[in-house]
């Protein structure tokens, strides 16, 4: 019966299906959206109460529209009338929607195309990614082209494959595609506090993959993809593990080669790119500011205790990047932390910290009035000659 309804014959309807941010609804039959679990259930409580058809049902927020109506009229195909897949994104969109709608047979039909049809290397990874956070029977075709030996089963599967697929994942970020990096971090944390394996199998990649980064990140080349990594990692670290956050973060912090690594960066870039991109400091620099922006406010806040010599340290060792990263909204913020954290020195070491930014910011890029008082407010607690301080800060745009 469900096989010989259509899909948008109003006249036969007798379940209405409601957008969050649709006015009109999506009328379906009832004996086909049974194919679903979910709605099976649904549909059983609502006809042993008192209630009779037409139904109504919201559409969660969280699927979006096109993919759900995707699923909607995969549960009105058929081998006769099959529905065919745009690409292998939607495919594995549609995947995550009929898996939650319990549709075992749009969950074939899904496999079915993944199996036959190329991936880039990202889509490889997510698709990896979504079969272990959704725990299904993968179809034998697909597992064996993942070159899977289990299924991926919350009990079994899922720790004996979570090694390969998780480092697959992180490598995937190290080599600079950040285009599913919210879609990892979040499936990380999930994952993370659930599962006491998964957490010691995850942080030991963690901590491998940031290594990694950072080697990568004392050479000149390869400055932008690591920083913008070991940005991203340092983010999931923090919010998975306190003592591994702090672990890296002293790593990351004692050592010299990689400012120094920036810097000669830095100045290759502005010799040698487009003089449109010469005043941006790189489309890195973003990752790389939101990682030096949280060490100074975990050293400004107390969250993170040092000894004197390791912020000294890492202050006039960092200087130089603070100077000459390029992005006004953040280099203000750093300023702000930098002078938090060196308050929290001698007056000798500010004033030596404070004559190394000199040094470094005479006839350095642009620098906007904002930052400029803070860090002129800061040259006057040094009591510093003003005649001193105005000399470094004023400075001509270009």
């Amino acid at each position: 019966m469900a096989d010989e309804l259509q899909f948008g014959d109003r006249s036969t309807t007798d379940v209405k299906l409601q957008f969050i941010h649709q006015r009109n609804p999506l009328h379906v039959h009832s004996d086909v959206l049974r194919k679903s679990e979910y709605y099976n259930t649904l549909l059983s409580e609502r006809w042993s109460s008192e209630n009779r058809p037409p139904f109504e049902f919201p559409v969660p927020s969280r699927y979006n529209d096109e993919i759900f109506i995707k699923c909607i009229q995969l549960m009105y195909s058929s081998a006769e009338k099959p529905l065919s897949f745009s690409n292998v994104d939607e495919a594995l969109a549609i995947l995550s929607v009929v898996s939650e709608l319990l549709f075992q047979q749009g969950m074939n039909e899904c496999m079915t195309y993944l199996s036959a049809v190329p991936w880039s290397t990202k889509q490889e990874v997510k698709l990896r990614a979504l079969l272990l956070s959704l725990e299904i029977e993968i179809s034998d075709d697909l597992r064996d082209r993942l070159g899977l030996i289990y299924y991926y089963q919350r009990d079994v599967g899922s720790l004996q494959t979570l090694e390969q697929t998780l480092q697959k994942m992180l490598s995937t970020i190290s080599c600079g595609f950040f285009d599913d990096s919210e879609y990892i971090e979040e499936y990380i944390i999930a994952h993370f506090k659930e599962n006491k394996s998964f957490a010691e199998t995850c942080t030991c990649a963690l901590l491998k993959e940031f290594r990694a980064n950072m080697e990568c990140a004392n050479s000149k080349s390869k400055v932008p993809i690591a920083c913008s990594a070991l940005s991203w990692m340092v983010n999931v670290i923090e919010r998975c593990d306190w003592e591994l956050f702090e672990r890296v973060f002293e790593m990351f912090c004692r050592d010299t080669d990689i400012p120094k690594a920036i810097c000669q960066y830095i100045e290759w870039e502005r010799q040698y790119s487009y003089p449109s991109h010469r005043n941006d400091g790189g489309i890195y620099s973003k990752y790389l500011l939101a990682l030096l922006d949280r060490i100074l406010k975990a050293l400004g806040n107390g969250q993170i205790i040092t000894c004197n010599d390791f912020r000294v340290s890492f202050l006039t060792h960092w200087i130089p990047v603070f100077v000459n990263l390029k992005d006004e909204r953040r280099i203000t913020r750093l300023a702000e932390g930098m002078v938090v954290v060196a308050e929290t020195l001698s007056m000798a070491n500010q004033r030596s910290i404070y004559n190394i930014a000199k040094g470094t910011m005479n006839g350095n890029g642009f620098l906007d009035p904002y930052t400029k008082k803070v860090l002129e407010d800061w040259g006057k607690k040094c009591k510093l000659p003003s005649s001193a301080t105005t000399s470094f800060l004023m400075r001509r745009v270009g």
